[in-house]
């Protein structure tokens, strides 16, 4: 279903059988499009299984890290306000469509978004722990941050850094962002992890390593420079589309606290609240909205101004959108708050999801022949080696 899946397993394949862990090749040609974490984690997975190199050892290190990051986000989430919020928030996560979707294919984007996802965890964690032990959580910040751009270039940078800067403009606190204590062994640790590969890439491949992985994979991809032959350019909003059917069946309980806050605008004093906010007064449930909505707003931002858009690059947004959902249903489920929207939102998954499932059951009658021909033949060679 993805043509990249097959590229990067093959890569894979091809570092395990050569072990040659420093540079990537496609078809024998170099590949200098993306950083190498992700295939060092696919020949871990080759290497464990005996050197078997199959549809399950290629997939297994994304599924794995997928199925990881529910139970983190599980743990941080009852750390910093309960237990039926950390339930809440892992599972929207881990039965939101996209993030199912991307856990089951052998491509970069869960890698990028599990490491991306415990640098924002660890940084939220500095606004919940106590004073000592902040600088733990800095410097794991900083950790997985490094590890982030060894998944998939700027982004892993980026996203978590820039979620630092504008959270810090928000609740003012760039005096503990630069503390020496936090930030100086957070810098070396990053370096350390990123620095390193990059300068023997650099030493061994000169000029061609800089004008391909630094310019064209990352300068020309971003900004979409003309004649350069990258495309996928989409609209400004084409990830808004993306997180509607992406984040389904939470989405219409996100829509409908939107639509709330939309309707009561002017009653709630919406504008004023955001202006007047004081982290240090609020309770855990207004701290982490606080922080996940920033988070939310600089992934997007962030990802729609590239010209350059693949539906599975918004994948770190789905965890913030988590939290954000999680306190809704808690809300609703504890307190009976927003019953009429949720109600609403409610009463549209059950809609498609009976539209879906008629559809499905229909749709082999409509199908044309080559299709069906081909998921007969599929489904009688499974059975044929299943029984055999």
């Amino acid at each position: 279903m993805d043509v990249d899946e097959t590229r990067y397993v093959s890569m894979a394949r091809d570092m395990f059988l050569s072990k040659d862990f420093l540079t990537l090749y496609l078809n024998g040609n170099y590949f200098f499009e993306k950083p190498p974490l992700y295939f060092w984690q696919e020949c871990v997975s080759f290497w464990l299984f005996r050197g078997n190199i199959n549809e399950f050892t290629a997939r297994f290190p994304v599924a794995l890290l997928g199925f990881c990051f529910s139970f983190v986000v599980y743990f941080s989430s009852k750390i910093w306000v309960n237990k039926k919020y950390a339930i809440l928030t892992s599972l929207i996560l881990a039965s939101s469509l996209e993030f199912i979707m991307l856990s089951k294919y052998a491509i970069l984007d869960i890698v990028l978004t599990f490491y991306i996802g415990l640098a924002i965890i660890s940084y939220f964690h500095t606004y919940f722990c106590n004073e000592k032990n902040k600088k733990y959580f800095w410097w794991l910040f900083y950790l997985f941050s490094g590890l982030a751009v060894m998944a998939k270039g700027v982004p892993g940078f980026v996203i978590p850094f820039g979620t630092v800067f504008f959270c810090a403009i928000y609740f003012k606190n760039f005096k503990e962002v630069f503390k020496p204590i936090n930030f100086l062994p957070g810098v070396i640790l990053f370096s350390v992890i990123t620095i390193p590969w990059h300068i023997l890439m650099f030493k061994i491949h000169g000029k061609l390593f800089f004008d391909e992985y630094i310019i064209k994979h990352h300068l020309h991809r971003f900004f979409n420079v003309k004649n350069d032959d990258i495309g996928r350019k989409q609209p400004f909003y084409f990830y808004l589309v993306t997180i509607f059917w992406g984040f389904i069946p939470w989405i219409f309980s996100f829509c409908a606290l939107v639509f709330h806050k939309i309707k009561n605008f002017a009653s709630e004093n919406v504008m004023q609240k955001i202006k007047t906010f004081d982290f240090s007064t609020s309770n855990n449930y207004e701290k982490v909205l606080s922080l996940a909505f920033i988070n939310i707003i600089w992934i997007v931002l962030f990802f729609s101004s590239s010209t350059t858009k693949l539906s599975t690059y918004i994948l770190p947004v789905y965890y913030p959108l988590s939290l954000v959902t999680a306190v809704i249903w808690l809300q609703f489920l504890s307190k009976n708050l927003f019953v009429k929207s949720m109600k609403i939102s409610n009463y549209i998954v059950i809609a498609l999801s009976l539209i879906i499932g008629f559809g499905g059951i229909f749709t082999q009658y409509f199908l044309p022949l080559n299709i069906e021909n081909y998921i007969n033949s599929e489904w009688y060679l499974f059975h044929y080696f299943h029984d055999r």
